[in-house]
């Protein structure tokens, strides 16, 4: 299965972005949306400007109805990188 090779290689290479946003992307299809927090969470700590967490977490807040911690979250991507509107669409 998909989740023990995931987990396998988070064994082999705990800070890998790319092994954690595609942990998270999978645990989001499983709808496992505080794992995924929880995951973005990390990944942040380890990798402060990964995307990926920064823009998924800003999508759970909305789907949270937390509208604060949204757009907090959207306005420090747009600070931190102003002409990537990539990222919001």
């Amino acid at each position: 299965m998909a989740i023990n090779i995931l987990e396998e290689a988070s064994k082999f290479w705990q800070d890998s972005e790319k092994i954690m946003e595609h942990h998270c992307q999978y645990l989001m299809r499983m709808g496992d949306k505080a794992s995924v927090e929880t995951k973005c969470n990390l990944l942040l700590r380890i990798h402060p400007n990964n995307d990926y967490a920064s823009v998924t977490l800003a999508e759970l807040m909305l789907q949270k109805d937390d509208y604060e911690k949204a757009i907090e979250q959207f306005k420090k991507l747009l600070e931190e990188k102003p002409n990537n509107y990539g990222l919001l669409a």
